[in-house]
């Protein structure tokens, strides 16, 4: 991409949404807008439901809450619940769209870390 001056002058910045697919019913995506409580009741709430596994989803910033959410919920089962850790990068695209009509669209690909908790009930 260009210097800095050039992008604020001829381009709009904006970042496209994480792929995610579709969740299944006892998937959690985490976000750093909600409440990490919110998250632990969603998690009982399919346990107590009948669910044997959940899965937990965190994408950069929120690693760190996925991780935090996933020892609470194993601490509270008095360590009877089992967590099994993948991560992996995820690739994410940044737009660039022109204010002007004589300049080019453009993309960037950023790439960004994920966690992915499975956790069991016995």
């Amino acid at each position: 991409m260009a210097d800095e001056s050039e992008v604020s002058e001829n381009y709009r910045f904006s970042k496209r949404p994480a792929f995610r697919p579709h969740a299944a019913a006892n998937e959690i995506y985490i976000t750093r807008q909600k409440n990490l409580i919110v998250y632990f009741n969603r998690a009982q709430e399919l346990f107590d439901s009948g669910e044997s596994e959940v899965v937990i989803h965190g994408l950069g910033a929120a690693i760190e809450p996925a991780i935090r959410l996933a020892n609470l919920i194993k601490q509270r089962s008095l360590g009877k619940y089992t967590l099994s850790v993948n991560t992996n990068t995820v690739p994410l695209i940044d737009d660039y769209e022109p204010l002007q009509p004589d300049v080019e669209e453009k993309a960037q690909v950023r790439y960004n870390s994920a966690v992915h908790i499975r956790i069991r009930k016995p």
